[in-house]
């Protein structure tokens, strides 16, 4: 009877998936393997960096004509997000409806990630950042689908021009409240804002799926918000003075593998060493028997991928082929940015390795 049903699913998938799979598949053929991680962690100079970049077939298009020697960091890091924003462009103009359902709910870390960007230019005043801009397809992009004043984000000079210019978005509540509590640091607004999304986004997902595709879906988010709350909980005790009831108030109500009173003991653990004493009894623990706070970021990295790899082998008709490509492109963004970064500083090889997810230099091809 599984078997059947399965099958089924597997049918009707394949009618619903087949011609984005085609070409999610093609542009997977763009993206980084192993190779390339090597030659760009192994690179001298950020200029070098940006040679690779602008040889390679996913990445050239965005820094052809350009002037490799004296583009700012910031400009750089626009262009990289340049990139995930085309893709992700592409990919909606080739949709059909059923898909741009789950694209459209997408959309959200797309605004949050513009928005962190605008609260980062605020509020990183000993970093050197330009002032962002935003090519047409973006901008257009915006325009159609997204309440944000993308200009009036951009000119905000203060946290409350920014917090002033959300009036009418979702976004607006959360990020008062936490100005208003004193909130000063860009920790505190990302996590407000990652709260809000993920809570809205697990509502979306099981109002809106059913199926194989809410079972991905489920599988895929129920990991990343349970190891989220598990970082957040970490960072809270180890770097800021934060009482139980505010941690509280942060972590996303959410439970997948993690249960609830798990949570609570996470939350009201006495020290570090107490609070990886209750991860390690946790389905996590059990998963990864090193697991500690030092650790959690490897093993998100990690775990996030198997989960989506898997699904996407397994099921190549279903939400998880567009689920799984766009996952990987923005880790791919990341991990180059965290790169030129570390570059930039001259941080050593096996840091560098460390600090961009490809520690041991293990990445996927």
């Amino acid at each position: 009877m599984q078997g059947e049903q399965e099958g089924e699913a597997s049918m009707s998938g394949l009618k619903t998936y087949s011609g984005i799979s085609t070409k999610i598949r093609a542009k997977q053929k763009k993206m980084f393997h192993q190779g390339t991680y090597d030659r760009l962690t192994a690179s001298k100079s950020v200029q070098e960096v940006l040679r690779i970049l602008n040889e390679s077939e996913g990445y050239h298009n965005l820094f052809a004509g350009k002037d490799l020697n004296s583009l700012h960091r910031g400009a750089i890091e626009q262009i990289l997000k340049e990139c995930y924003y085309r893709d992700y462009i592409s990919l909606y103009k080739f949709s059909d409806e059923k898909q741009r359902v789950f694209l459209k709910m997408y959309f959200r870390k797309l605004e949050l990630s513009f928005l962190k960007a605008c609260l980062r230019n605020l509020l990183n005043k000993d970093k050197e950042y330009e002032k962002l801009t935003i090519s047409e397809d973006v901008g257009r992009l915006f325009l159609k689908y997204s309440k944000l004043d993308m200009e009036l984000l951009i000119k905000a000079s203060t946290i409350d021009n920014l917090i002033d210019a959300l009036k009418g978005t979702e976004y607006y509540r959360s990020l008062k409240t936490v100005h208003e509590q004193g909130g000063n640091s860009l920790f505190e607004y990302e996590v407000s804002m990652d709260l809000y999304y993920f809570t809205r986004l697990w509502k979306m997902i099981n109002q809106q799926f059913s199926g194989l595709d809410l079972e991905i879906l489920i599988r895929s988010y129920g990991y990343k918000i349970d190891i989220l709350n598990m970082q957040w909980i970490y960072r809270c005790k180890k770097y800021y003075k934060v009482t139980t009831a505010d941690i509280c108030a942060m972590v996303i109500p959410i439970n997948y593998k993690l249960h609830k009173e798990e949570l609570t003991n996470l939350i009201e653990s006495a020290n570090i060493e107490e609070f990886d004493r209750i991860m390690k009894s946790t389905a996590y623990g059990k998963l990864y028997p090193d697991i500690s706070g030092d650790n959690l970021e490897e093993i998100y990295i990690y775990l996030l991928d198997k989960i989506n790899d898997t699904d996407s082998d397994r099921y190549p008709y279903s939400i998880a082929i567009i689920n799984t490509y766009l996952y990987k492109k923005e880790y791919e963004v990341n991990k180059i940015t965290t790169i030129l970064e570390c570059i930039r500083y001259g941080i050593k090889y096996d840091k560098i390795l460390q600090y961009s997810g490809l520690k041991g230099g293990a990445v996927r091809d």
